[in-house]
């Protein structure tokens, strides 16, 4: 501003100006009077005291709210309004004028720091009005890189010149400006409600803007309108502004009306549902007590009302929490909790649940209390155990049919096998009582009333034994066996029914070999009779043969039964321990036995703690192999010799001088001596009475143990032979009246029963001995001849 005192209108006249100045140069070149510039002057004080008047107005009312709220969008916007408001306050010269001589931080040089900075405050602001991380994560991103941007041409500011620095900003905010109005306007077309006094705002501040960097760069004229449009623009977009967060607050008023409004309606639902859910519910503190119920749970645990539920809380709990400690550990190693729990309610009543709990913890992850539900299934209980009973009497009724079956067969199949050797029993003694026969015949007939005799008996002790066996009830003893007696009477037995088959029988002793094995002798020569009668029954040619070694590898006696017989597939093989199996069905019953022999057999040996195996090829024959007896003696003890061979060659070979493997004929003894017979049954009287007077002994005969008793104390026999099983006393107390009474001659149990509960009992009655029926001659003979007197010949 300068005064031309000297300027005279009517001359023209040219008057030169130099100026230097830092910022911009903006010269409207206007000729005032000093009314007409002083009219200027008020006007101009005017118009920047309502804006500076309304920006501090505004800033100061923002201030207070961000101080009263906490939002930090309303701290953005006080700080730009703060920047915006000193730029325009130092670009107008105003700061120079009132605080020039003050400070120096405010002087024109630091316009380009104060815009980037205000620049900065304005990203922050538009991205915590808009929510970018919420609603644009994909531009949020590129506004922190603009930020940082923004923040580091801040700093270089003070490292460059103010021409070049504000040139810089001025090219920057042209470039950026649009770009953030279309991202404002992009935000609001997506939904963004916050966006659309933001875009207005925005975009009359771009305008003022852009028209006073115009001037800035000499492309728009100085004018006192282009000259304030900046200072318009800046305060229509803090009205705007202040618009539009006084609209996010009525919306954000109204939107958390709306949720608490929403928030009653879903608890009044949630606490409808609550109450009247058919599930019990509950709210429980982590030191078991319950804050919140619904009357379902109290009445599954069986109260009346949740009042009485909490007064008995204790009691509640403990029917849901049947195991508190496994329980509790569940739920803090997991979280949650699935068990099927069962109590007595109040009522008496039992009752069936489905118990699941949940450990709720705060936003820091510790836990704040349990929330659990109690389901009643005792209805799905009820039906699943009905469903169980009814399964149950099914599968009996299957298995008492299946057993109803098996025992038909059974009963068929034995009584097959007992008539064919009762028919031949019955037959042959009929033929004898009426039937006038040879010599020859007779000794054919009785020969043949032997061996179904023996068969007979066989087949019962069979049946027993494997009744026995089933029940468990079969006890197996432990005794030294001489392997070589067991093998030479087998030899004798069947050697014998070899030749007859005309088969070739032998026996392989592999040495070294222990001379004695500890296990049950009874049932070992059992299993080995049965093998060698079946190796039998399916052989027609060639031979059988038992091999008997030392297993290294399992550490016990094997002993195999070979045959060259038909063989059997692998899956007869796996039939053949079967009861009643016979894998050829082509052979007739009386040679295929009755299948209870080998099933016999396999058991026996594995209550021996052995073990049979089988290898079989059609055509071939078979192998069975026994393991048994691992308790032997040690090596020093044991038998070490060439390998022997007992055999029994067929008719057709040349017959051999045996010494080790026959059995020669025992002839009958000539005793003397005195016996008591005690037996109820007049058959067996006969019998067993004609049995031993063959040998000169005399027999006196009792018919019950009473009438033994007394003979005995009356008159003195070498030797009492005592039936158990008779009227008025049976054997064994008879027995024991007479130990008791001081009798101290030999007395022998004579009877049906050989278990070994049986013999015990008669050993522990004071018998001296056991003797088995039907009558074992050979046995009997060898007990008459220990205790009696032998008469010598001549």
């Amino acid at each position: 501003m300068f005064e031309l005192t000297y300027f005279e209108i009517r001359e023209p006249q040219i008057n030169n100006l130099e100026i230097n100045c830092l910022f911009q140069r903006l010269f409207p070149i206007t000729l005032w009077s000093p009314t007409g510039f002083a009219e200027k002057v008020l006007n101009e004080a005017f118009i920047y005291g309502v804006f500076y008047g309304s920006m501090l107005i505004i800033l100061i009312y923002n201030l207070f709210i961000y101080i009263s709220i906490r939002n930090v969008s309303y701290l953005f916007y006080v700080l730009y309004l703060g920047g915006v408001t000193l730029v325009e306050f130092i670009e107008t010269g105003h700061c120079s004028m009132f605080f020039g001589g003050i400070t120096t931080v405010f002087q024109v040089k630091y316009i380009p720091f104060y815009i980037w900075y205000t620049l900065f405050i304005a990203l922050l602001f538009m991205r915590s009005f808009l929510n970018t991380p919420h609603y644009h994560p994909r531009i949020d991103p590129m506004i922190k890189v603009l930020s940082i941007i923004v923040v580091t041409n801040g700093v270089i500011t003070f490292f460059a010149d103010f021409h070049t620095a504000i040139i810089f900003v001025s090219i920057f905010i042209i470039s950026i400006v649009p770009g953030v109005i279309a991202f404002i306007y992009y935000s609001m077309r997506r939904g963004n409600e916050n966006a659309r006094f933001f875009f207005y705002a925005w975009f009359l501040n771009l305008i003022g803007m852009l028209i006073f960097v115009g001037v800035v760069l000499g492309i728009v004229p100085s004018t006192p309108l282009t000259l304030a449009s900046m200072p318009l623009g800046i305060l229509s977009e803090a009205i705007l502004l202040a618009f539009a967060l006084a609209d996010r607050i009525k919306r954000t008023e109204k939107a958390v009306l709306d949720r608490n409004q929403q928030s009653r309606g879903n608890l009044y639902r949630y606490r409808s549902v609550f109450n009247n859910a058919i599930e019990g519910m509950y709210q429980m503190t982590l030191k078991g007590r319950f804050t919140i119920t619904n009357p379902a749970l109290a009445k599954i645990l069986g109260f009346d009302s949740n009042d009485a539920l909490m007064e008995s809380e204790k009691t509640a709990v403990s029917r849901c929490y049947t195991d508190p400690p496994a329980n509790y550990s569940q739920l803090n190693k997991t979280g949650c909790l699935l068990v099927e729990v069962y109590y007595q309610r109040v009522d008496g009543r039992d009752v069936w649940a489905n118990h699941s709990a949940q450990l709720i913890s705060d936003g820091c992850g510790r836990p704040k209390y349990i929330e659990g539900t109690l389901i009643d299934i005792t209805q799905r209980k009820e039906k699943e155990k009905i469903q169980r009973e009814m399964a149950c009497e099914r599968v009996s009724k299957d298995i008492a049919h299946a057993a109803s079956i098996a025992k038909s067969k059974f009963l068929a199949t034995m009584s097959h096998e007992i008539r064919t050797p009762l028919t031949a029993i019955v037959g042959y003694s009929e033929l004898l009582k009426d039937t006038v026969m040879s010599a020859e015949e007779k000794q054919q007939a009785i020969e043949t009333l032997i061996g179904s005799s023996r068969d007979l008996l066989n087949l019962i002790n069979d049946i027993l034994d494997f009744s026995k066996i089933e029940a468990k009830k079969l006890d197996i003893e432990k005794l030294p066996v001489n392997l070589f007696h067991v093998f030479r009477d087998l030899y004798a037995e069947f050697g014998v029914k070899a030749r007859e088959q005309q088969l070739l029988f032998e026996i392989n002793f592999h040495f070294p070999l222990s001379r004695q094995v500890t296990t049950d002798p009874i049932r070992l020569k059992q299993v080995l009779t049965n093998l060698c009668v079946n190796a039998l029954i399916f052989t027609e040619k060639g031979g059988v043969t038992i091999d008997v070694a030392w297993s290294e590898v399992r550490e016990q006696m094997q002993f195999s039964v070979s045959d060259t017989g038909i063989g059997f597939t692998d899956a007869e093989c796996g039939a053949l321990f079967q009861v009643f199996a016979q894998p050829d069905t082509s052979i007739t019953r009386p040679l295929g036995g009755t299948g209870l022999g080998l099933a016999i057999a396999k058991q026996l040996t594995e209550l021996m703690g052995g073990a049979i195996e089988v290898k079989s090829t059609v055509g071939s024959g078979s192998r069975f192999t026994v393991f048994i007896g691992s308790d032997v003696p040690n090596r020093s003890e044991w038998v070490s010799c060439d390998e022997g061979v007992l055999s029994a060659p067929a008719p057709s070979m040349t017959q051999k001088a045996k010494t080790t493997s026959t059995i020669k004929s025992r002839s009958l003894p000539k005793l003397e001596g005195t016996i008591l017979l005690a037996e109820d049954n007049g058959v067996n009287q006969v019998l067993i009475q004609r049995v031993i007077q063959k040998t000169g002994v005399k027999v006196f005969i009792a018919g019950d143990g009473q009438e033994a008793v007394e003979m005995a104390i009356a008159t003195p026999y070498d030797l009492i032979l005592m039936d158990v099983n008779m009227p008025i006393m049976d054997g064994l107390e008879a027995t024991r009246m007479l130990r008791s009474s001081g009798q101290e001659l030999p007395i022998y149990v004579l009877t049906a029963e050989h278990g070994k509960a049986e013999v015990d009992a008669s050993l522990e009655a004071g018998c001296n001995g056991h003797l088995t029926k039907p009558l074992d001659v050979k046995k009997l003979f060898l007990v008459l001849e220990a205790h009696l007197n032998s008469i010598v010949d001549g």
